[in-house]
């Protein structure tokens, strides 16, 4: 078991963009070792701060045209009630 962990700011703030790039250096790096690899993102309320690194990530790995667009990606996938009890 192989473990990348950026460390990155403190919950109350959101990632810096230093932050943001070394998450997307260590996902990219990781996922190419091995196509069987996947990454795991964690934070304590796995939504603003984790939504904002997976659309870095959608974006930095060309899955995603914009950053806005993964974060919407990602709240498609992961807020779905939240989009659902607040329009989109």
């Amino acid at each position: 078991d192989t473990k990348i962990s950026p460390h990155c700011p403190t919950a109350a703030s959101l990632p810096t963009q230093k932050c943001l790039l070394e998450i997307c250096y260590a996902i990219d790096a990781y996922v190419k070792l091995d196509p069987k690899n996947t990454a795991v993102i964690y934070c304590s309320n796995g939504t603003t701060r984790t939504g904002i690194a997976i659309a870095a990530y959608l974006k930095y790995s060309h899955q995603s045209p914009s950053t806005i667009e993964g974060f919407r990606t990602f709240c498609t996938k992961r807020c779905h009630n939240l989009i659902k009890n607040h329009g989109s």
